[in-house]
């Protein structure tokens, strides 16, 4: 049996950060200086052949991510007000019109993230085809999809599942799989954002808050029946 085991430590310092956010007033992206970030965090992997069962691979991952911004003023989300964090003055003496983001996480870092899966091939039919079967879970922790991490554009924590069984030729000229991808329906938040032309008078007491909005990351539940077939090695 084979055993590989891999882990890597690692310690980043960022200094002259820039990030990108999108403004809803202008409709435009803009690039806002977030001084710096520290990131720190360790990672391991693993493959897993076990002697006693031929054909057979586990294997796995895992990462724990601690991630913060320096010193960082931010935009303020549309209508937001100074009681929900629209409460730095960018000009000393001006409205309040600043979000502190200081020591905050950055944003799609979530602090734990791990995989396992495996995969299993054998022949059958006297070894006319061959079998395969394999399978994975994955977890995330919870993230910000916002820079201005505004209510309801956070990624909450998940669990997805992938499954597939597979019949091929044994001289691999054509291959029968039943696929199935994230079968825990997870439905997965991309990028948010303000809806553009909603809210207004950011920064004052009066702020009415913008409608929001999350850009589907994938797809949900899949089931798929694949034929595969390969011209050139009939006959081989």
């Amino acid at each position: 049996q084979t055993l590989q085991v891999n882990a890597t430590a690692f310690s980043y310092d960022y200094e002259n950060l820039q990030v990108t956010s999108f403004d809803a007033n202008s409709v435009s992206a803009i690039t806002i200086n977030a001084d710096g970030a520290d990131v720190d965090g360790f990672e391991v992997d693993f493959m897993w052949n076990p002697a006693d069962i031929d054909g057979l691979t586990v294997r796995g991952a895992a990462a724990f991510v601690d991630s913060n911004y320096k010193d960082f003023i931010s935009t303020c989300w549309t209508g937001q007000s100074p009681a929900a964090g629209c409460n730095v003055d960018v000009i000393p003496g001006g409205n309040p019109e600043g979000l502190d983001l200081s020591g905050e996480e950055l944003m799609r870092a979530p602090e734990f993230s791990a995989n396992v899966g495996f995969s299993y091939e054998r022949t059958i039919m006297n070894g006319n085809l061959l079998l395969g079967i394999g399978g994975d879970v994955s977890y995330s922790d919870s993230y910000d999809n916002m820079q201005q991490r505004k209510q309801g554009t956070r990624q909450p924590s998940y669990s997805k599942v992938n499954a597939s069984v597979s019949v091929s030729s044994a001289d691999d000229s054509w291959t029968v799989a039943l696929i199935g991808r994230n079968l825990t329906d997870e439905i997965l938040r991309g990028i948010g954002q303000n809806v553009p032309l909603t809210g207004s008078g950011t920064g004052t007491v009066d702020a009415v808050p913008s409608d929001s909005f999350n850009l589907m990351a994938e797809r949900g539940r899949e089931i798929v029946l694949q034929f595969t077939i390969r011209p050139g090695l009939f006959g081989k």
